[in-house]
């Protein structure tokens, strides 16, 4: 499907761009995401007509994003996390960590702006994380992953269930009766030849 552009879209064009697209990247991320709109005679004239508006609010974003880069770049969080004796993390630290350790520090940041290309940070370290801001623009900053070792004696699976949320009438660790009532109606549901009696 060919689509205008109405802001730059890193790998896809510049804003004002007429550019072919698989209609379900299209529809369903780039027109309700406001950032293309169908290649009509119609849209394309529309776009004409607001092209320095839209002009306007690119260079306004993008001074915005760099502000934001000159406060985020060279920036150091650490994180902590539980580790085996091997160093390897339960778990993982992900991009919604990250993020948030960023914006404690003064500087928000969505997740969805934190690159990790080689997927979740499974092992102690330091780490430099690119952060994209805009399209033109990417901060670089490090995050240290700290390991906490587990006391001699700490079991991770109770630390693990007791930091999990408890099912009411199930903290006493018993198992749940069976419904009677149940299990009479389960009963009835079988044909008469496979009732027991």
């Amino acid at each position: 499907m060919d689509v205008i552009l109405l802001e730059k879209i890193q790998g896809l064009g510049d804003l004002g761009d007429c550019v072919n697209v698989k209609p379900g990247y299209g529809r369903n991320y780039l027109i309700p995401q406001g950032k293309a709109a169908r290649a009509t005679p119609d849209n394309i004239a529309q776009f004409e007509q607001r092209r320095e508006e839209l002009e306007a609010k690119a260079r306004t974003s993008l001074g915005a994003s760099q502000s934001r880069a000159g406060a985020l770049e060279g920036m150091a969080v650490c994180i902590r996390s539980r580790v085996s004796g091997e160093g390897r993390l339960y778990g993982s630290v992900g991009t919604r960590e990250i993020a948030d350790a960023l914006s404690e520090k003064g500087v928000p940041v969505d997740k969805a702006e934190v690159v990790l290309d080689h997927g979740a940070i499974r092992e102690v370290g330091e780490y430099d994380i690119p952060v994209r801001l805009h399209v033109d623009v990417i901060a670089t900053v490090k995050v240290t992953i700290e390991g906490e070792r587990l006391e001699a004696g700490e079991d991770l699976e109770e630390l693990l269930e007791a930091e999990a949320p408890q099912d009411v009438g199930q903290e006493s660790g018993e198992s749940p009766e069976p419904d009677e009532a149940a299990s009479d109606d389960s009963e009835k549901d079988k044909p008469a030849g496979e009732r027991s009696e």
